[in-house]
């Protein structure tokens, strides 16, 4: 067995190839048709191939964990998830429907998506800290026990809005936390074997689509027919999660202090980790005044916005400037871009109990879930694949302040067509809202796409070695808190447009929206400023790292002295 682990990592360091069906590694890891194939040979020609490429990626990477990123990452992330915004939880958006104003629904869309904003706490817990001699898959069944008691009351008990909204938020956490570490965990993996990187991550990325529009496959028609029963579904996720971490799946190993904190780790990278405290504690503080009822909504709004200063203060004064100020661009334009869902989804989609026709039965378009979430969200994942296909086609050779600034034009521009929706000019061009929701959503998810991808790639390499999973996780964290601050902006400007349309109200008021829609889509052209301060004029293909680890040595020092 040892002679065999030891030729299948000789092979796999020998071969370069990128891809893995083409390898001079391993003969198990590739499928060829025999000298003379038959038909039968043809037609499981694609299934032998898949099952050569799951050995080569078992032999490389553990198959035990590939299993758990099946459970964490395809399952759990994908399916209930929607990769972050969609699959299953797409019954959030109607849960509230009746029991709250659309000003209170987008505080709450807003506090759930904190979540995915405590990735720096997670990954201080995980990377700082060791419980039963292990750092990772503890946290994985703490979540995962506390997500399957959530998901029951939601679907047991009748909860007031407030409570209807911590319990997504700690089904958020569970995703977001395993989430994190999962990317830890293969992080590690990759350093080991980066020849195969392409191929590890193309599984769980590719993986993690397809379960996500086979969620919204369920979830459109399941909420038309069930409600907010078709979460019954997502019960066994979490628990088959937890039971992968504690069989072993996440291969993690022992930490070399079975229990406590991990204090040489925390010391070498002290302004890191102190970064991640201070954003978890404007995050969860964030989450904890939109929560209390006893505050004006005047006063939540003020001191939501000093915490999200206080944050960026706490990155512009902890972290080198090549991670802070691309972090800073990135807060500022997700908090101009507004994120008003809970009028869209209130403007588009009809319930089960025909709610929008009664309150507004002529201004609205009343489309079913299995269209508005199913038909609507599988285009949104075709079309970001284009976008992703165009971005590499004719964007990959391009400095990153070339691309960003491209690409967050071209965003701003398609996303004027809310504006043009909300105000119904299509129906007086003749448009019907279907046709005109399709193009406006493929056309959107595109130039979408074209932004995020340039994004991606500026994080991971700005990320100092040593300590790229907290990096990765405090740059996500505050671009996470960014669009979840835009939320409460949009819920604050709300109350002034008379978009608050309650079930008290005889009928609902949409006259407004269309300028909603117009100021988020053209208030991020003021972020385009910061970009020749934030941005790196290089090529996507030059390094850039080796400027992060110096600033961070040179960081080290001055703390240092400073203490001195």
């Amino acid at each position: 067995m040892e002679e065999k682990e030891s030729y299948i990592r000789q092979s796999s360091l020998r071969s370069h190839s990128r891809l893995s069906f083409f390898t001079d590694g391993d003969p198990r890891w590739k499928h060829q048709l025999p000298a003379n194939p038959g038909c039968l040979d043809y037609v499981l020609f694609p299934f032998r191939s898949f099952m050569a490429w799951l050995r080569l990626l078992a032999d490389n990477y553990s198959p035990k964990f590939l299993v758990m990123l099946l459970l964490g990452e395809h399952l759990l992330k994908g399916f209930v998830g929607g990769g972050g915004g969609g699959g299953m939880l797409v019954s959030e958006k109607v849960m509230y429907r009746g029991r709250a104003s659309l000003q209170t629904q987008q505080a709450y869309f807003s506090v759930t998506g904190l979540a995915w904003a405590l990735k720096p706490l997670f990954s201080i817990i995980t990377d700082g800290s060791a419980m039963f001699g292990y750092r990772r898959a503890p946290w994985i069944v703490i979540t995962a026990a506390l997500s399957t008691g959530a998901i029951l009351m939601l679907l047991m008990l009748p909860l007031p809005p407030i409570a209807l909204c911590i319990a997504f938020l700690i089904i958020k956490v569970n995703i977001s936390c395993t989430d994190i570490i999962l990317e830890g965990q293969w992080t590690e993996k990759l350093a080991a074997a980066p020849e195969y990187a392409p191929d590890l991550m193309s599984f769980v990325y590719m993986g993690m689509s397809l379960c996500s529009i086979f969620g919204v496959l369920v979830a459109g028609p399941g909420l038309d027919k069930f409600g907010e029963n078709i979460l019954w579904v997502c019960i066994p996720i979490p628990a088959m999660c937890a039971l992968g971490a504690l069989c072993g799946l996440t291969t993690e190993k022992r930490a070399e202090e079975p229990c406590g904190l991990q204090t040489e780790c925390i010391y070498k990278y002290r302004h890191f980790f102190l970064c991640g405290v201070m954003a978890a504690v404007c995050v969860l503080g964030t989450a904890a005044l939109n929560l209390l009822p006893v505050l004006g909504q005047e006063l939540q709004f003020v001191l939501s916005m000093l915490l999200a200063t206080l944050m960026c203060v706490s990155y512009m004064w902890l972290l080198p400037a090549s991670i802070w100020k691309p972090c800073l661009y990135l807060f500022i334009s997700n908090v101009l871009s507004l994120d008003y869902s809970s009028v869209t989804y209130s403007f588009y989609l009809d319930d089960a109990q025909g709610m929008q026709r009664q309150k507004c039965p002529d201004f609205c378009p009343h489309f079913q879930a299995w269209f508005f979430v199913t038909v609507i969200q599988i285009i949104d994942a075709g079309f970001a694949l284009l976008g992703s296909w165009l971005f590499k086609r004719t964007m990959s050779g391009w400095t990153y302040r070339r691309v960003m600034g491209v690409s967050q034009v071209l965003v701003m521009v398609a996303s004027a067509s809310d504006a043009i929706q909300f105000s119904r000019v299509n129906k007086l061009l003749g448009i019907p809202d279907e046709v005109f929701l399709m193009g406006k959503s493929a056309t959107i998810s595109t130039c979408f796409m074209m932004n995020f991808m340039p994004m991606m790639i500026l994080i991971s390499q700005v990320c100092p070695e040593g300590v790229e999973t907290l990096t990765f996780a405090l740059m996500a964290g505050i671009t996470n808190f960014g669009s979840a601050v835009s939320g409460l902006v949009s819920a604050h400007l709300m109350q002034y447009m008379g978009l608050e349309n309650t079930d008290a109200m005889e009928s609902w008021n949409f006259d407004n929206a269309w300028i909603l829609a117009l100021m988020g889509s053209f208030l991020p052209a003021i972020s385009l400023c910061l970009l020749p301060f934030a941005i790196p004029d290089k090529r996507m293909t030059d390094p850039i790292r080796e400027t992060a680890e110096s600033e961070q040595t040179e960081l080290l020092k001055g703390k240092a002295m400073d203490s001195a």
